[in-house]
């Protein structure tokens, strides 16, 4: 794509990657300008908690803008709700505004009490926001001192997929005083966008864009409209049921009178852009059905209780973040970067594969294949690069279910994605396949080893899925070609030819191990030029802030290491996370606050389950390592842990650990599909192990031990 009409040109000799600058740059351009003009047009209209956060006076966070652009680059973080089945999501920010991801606006509550009135996104302190990961309902509690106001959000289902709000407001004294249920022309990243938003008396439906979007069954004291470009006014007292703006800033307001103590309001909200009809329900039953059913899918695939009731909590919070994967999450874009949607839906093949939701694993699997341009008669790099994750992805599934049927019926698909990357393989002839790379945020125009690593890799993973069909000569053909591009990675390291202290995005080089481990020696190295060039942990990538996905990566990199510094990393990212169990893509320093992508990173939880099952155990091809860096807090005495079903190349893993004064006790209670030749176990402290006659002790020291066997129980005594 040419750049030139928005004046970018390289500096010096570098070359730019006009393609990638392009389409990265296409939305981002967009939004903040016409984000821009919206607010200049409109400069005293009530804007939502991240743009007040960005530009009132008042802020401490006051950040100035690069006219033409407003983006929001404050508070991106927010809780992603649907009802585990819809396609589109219902996103709530700090502020306890809702969003729908299908279109661009949001509801608010605001309270007026007298003349005061009191808006969510200028009380940010006094609001507080929690996800039961049991349930996954959100809840957010707006605390004044005249008022307690509770939110929360439950799923539904009647024709469309829907989402119930409700909101408890405790008044606290009597006055003149109302809650109003907002349609904002706005939401998390974008200003405008609403042209019509209306109120039907008669089916109790507020219309907005000509969908029905939002059903209340209880009538409002008073509705009030904006007018144009002109903003709700909250002290006119005479019904206005219709709102229009040529501009996209239509908005609407629905009064409810409150009388001291409590008082409910709920109201319906469409997950679906093309709206619902209007019907009866039993609020109570509603709330029931829905925490009991995700009650029932968060408790399928694996399991884990423990003591450590952070590690345990943010065990459920994955799992739970992971079945808000829904089918828009599984698009894939149709132009250059729908390699970066391959990148993301392998790495939640990943997480998915390794929870036990093997049927959402092989959804995603079929959507890449759908996709997948085999035809073509020259593949080029980017169909390259998706074939890569696409091999993997089919990969991984396989290597954590051992079923071979599987793997038959899809292996000439298989094959033939591995027959383009073995060719593109055969014109790699040094460290860089080709002058340009697959990193989104490196927009120089050059090549990168990480898109080597990966072509590898693929290879690699295609040879074992060729032996386990006993095709002898695929095994050999690609396994050697695999090593030789490997090789032309660790020999330039080796010999300085690529050096990672001056290398860009070496962070990414990481990526690979989660499957195939390189030479320890390695992986070492790129995790100590990481640490030398970023610092401590999050990664600070300048200037977009921490990046959270890789951070991850290296700490998963850490665990593959028996580094003790992982859990240092993934309990700051746990704290940051807090009691809303979500985590954005980046996060400024300075704030905690998400400042760039996704405002909830369904990957990077599933990623931060990755780590958190490789901390139980890694399932390397020669054994089972279990506590490959044990926490003493693990083994102290009265301490118990209970791991059940959880996926693992040998079968479901399930053990027990009970810790006494005196012992350190492992339960192996059922019996995996495949048992693993060896199995290696680290302790935080000193024991000796006590022999049995359903196992072999291969090697012992003090606090590490490798047997061979399945035993039922094995007795470590404390020294």
């Amino acid at each position: 794509m040419d750049t030139s009409h928005i004046g970018i040109s390289a500096p010096g000799d570098l070359k730019i990657d006009n393609d990638k600058i392009g389409s990265l740059s296409r939305e981002a351009f967009s939004a903040g300008f016409s984000n821009f003009i919206i607010y200049q047009r409109c400069p005293d209209f009530g804007w939502p908690a991240w743009l007040r956060l960005k530009l009132s006076p008042a802020s401490k966070l006051l950040n100035s803008v690069v006219p033409p652009l407003l983006i929001n680059d404050m508070m991106r973080d927010v809780l992603v709700f649907n009802n585990l089945m819809s396609q589109e999501d219902l996103l709530q920010d700090p502020s306890g505004m809702l969003s729908p991801s299908y279109d661009r606006w949001s509801l608010e509550f605001w309270v007026r009490l007298g003349k005061d009135l009191f808006v969510p996104s200028e009380c940010m302190g006094h609001i507080v926001q929690q996800r039961d990961i049991v349930t996954t309902v959100i809840g957010t509690v707006w605390e004044e001192k005249q008022f307690v106001a509770r939110q929360n959000v439950y799923g539904a289902k009647s024709a469309v997929d829907e989402a119930v709000v409700t909101l408890d407001v405790t008044l606290k004294s009597r006055s003149d005083a109302m809650v109003y249920l907002c349609v904002r022309p706005y939401n998390t990243t974008l200003l405008g966008g609403v042209n019509s938003a209306a109120y039907s008396a008669d089916e109790g439906t507020i219309s907005i864009n000509g969908h029905r979007s939002i059903y209340c069954p209880m009538k409002p004291d008073l509705c009030l409209a904006g007018k144009g470009d002109r903003d709700v006014n909250i002290r006119e007292e005479e019904d206005s049921f219709q709102s229009r703006s040529s501009l996209g800033m239509a908005a609407l307001a629905m009064g409810f009178r409150l009388k001291k103590g409590e008082n409910c309001v709920h109201f319906r909200c469409s997950l679906s852009p093309r709206g619902f009809k209007a019907g009866k329900y039993d609020l109570d039953s509603v709330r029931q059905d829905f925490t009991r059913f995700g009650s029932m899918r968060i408790k399928e695939g694996a399991s884990l209780t423990m003591t450590d009731r952070e590690m345990q909590n943010w065990f459920g919070a994955c799992k739970m973040n992971s079945l808000l994967f829904t089918g828009s999450d599984r698009n894939v874009r149709q132009d250059m970067l729908g390699y970066l949607d391959y990148r993301r839906l392998y790495f939640a093949v990943q997480g998915f594969n390794r929870i036990g939701y093997f049927k959402e694993a092989d959804a995603i699997v079929e959507e890449l294949r759908d996709r997948y341009p085999t035809g073509e008669k020259k593949p080029g790099f980017w169909s390259v690069i998706s074939g890569c994750y696409l091999l993997c992805a089919y990969s991984d599934i396989f290597t954590h279910t051992r079923d071979t049927d599987y793997l038959q019926s899809h292996f000439p698909q298989i094959k033939q994605v591995a027959q383009i990357l073995l060719k593109a393989a055969g014109g790699v002839k040094g460290l860089f396949m080709n002058d340009i790379n697959s990193i989104p945020e490196y927009c120089i125009r050059e090549g990168h080893p990480v898109d080597t690593l990966l072509l590898s890799d693929a290879l690699e993973r295609f040879s074992y899925l060729a032996r386990c069909l006993g095709l002898f000569g695929d095994e050999i053909r690609y396994r050697k070609e695999a090593d030789r591009l490997l090789g032309l990675f660790t020999d330039a390291i080796e010999s300085g030819a690529y050096r990672l202290d001056s290398a860009n995005y070496i962070f990414y080089l990481l990526h690979q191990i989660v499957q195939r481990p390189f030479p320890e020696a390695t992986t070492k190295a790129i995790v100590d030029a990481i640490f030398r060039r970023y610092g401590d942990m999050p990664l600070n990538v300048k200037p977009y802030g921490w990046d959270v996905f890789h951070t991850l990566v290296v700490a998963n990199a850490l665990i593959l290491l028996r580094d003790g510094r992982a859990h240092q990393v993934l309990r700051r990212l746990m704290e940051v996370g807090g009691g809303r169990f979500s985590l954005p893509s980046y996060l400024s320093p300075a704030t905690g606050r998400g400042c760039y992508g996704s405002g909830s990173s369904k990957i990077s939880c599933l990623m931060l389950f990755t780590c958190l099952r490789n901390l139980l155990f890694v399932d390397y091809p020669e054994r089972l390592e279990i506590f490959p860096v044990p926490q003493r807090d693990w083994c102290k005495p009265g301490a118990e842990m209970s791991v059940d079903a959880l996926p693992s190349r040998f079968g479901l893993i399930s053990f027990r650990v009970v810790s006494t004064s005196n012992e350190i006790q492992f339960h192996f209670d059922a019996l995996p599909k495949f048992v693993p030749p060896d199995i290696m176990i680290n302790l935080p402290v000193k024991v000796a192990i006590q022999e049995g006659d359903d196992f072999i002790i291969k090697r012992e020291d003090e606090q590490s031990f490798v047997i061979n066997g399945w035993p039922s129980v094995i007795r470590f005594i404390r020294k």
